[in-house]
């Protein structure tokens, strides 16, 4: 991982808790934090932003959730916590969506 990039992510997941941000706040291209955390392989990030309750199956506007993002980018860290986020919500199924995701 690039330093100013971890050092960036860092910042940006402290202020989650400091400043109260919206956690599935969609960026302008509909990306939610956990999208870009996992996208990019930020586990730590990632841990932060499920403990701070990022729903897991939050779609970006073309359907590919977080973790269809993560096992695309190849993180293997973020597609674990991912799944053991879904396996603590009963009744969560983020897959379904990520099969109708239109870029795959």
């Amino acid at each position: 991982m690039v330093p100013h990039r971890q050092r960036l992510c860092a910042y940006q997941c402290s202020n989650v808790h400091t400043l109260t941000l919206q956690v599935d706040q969609p960026n302008r291209n509909g990306a939610t934090p956990l999208w870009v955390a996992c996208q990019g392989g930020y586990a730590g990030c990632t841990a932060m932003l499920l403990a701070s309750g990022a729903r897991v199956d939050a779609p970006m506007r073309n359907g590919g959730t977080p973790l269809l993002v993560a096992v695309f980018a190849n993180q293997p860290a973020c597609v674990r916590q991912l799944l053991a986020a879904v396996r603590a919500a009963p009744g969560l199924v983020p897959m379904p969506r990520a099969y109708a995701c239109p870029a795959i």
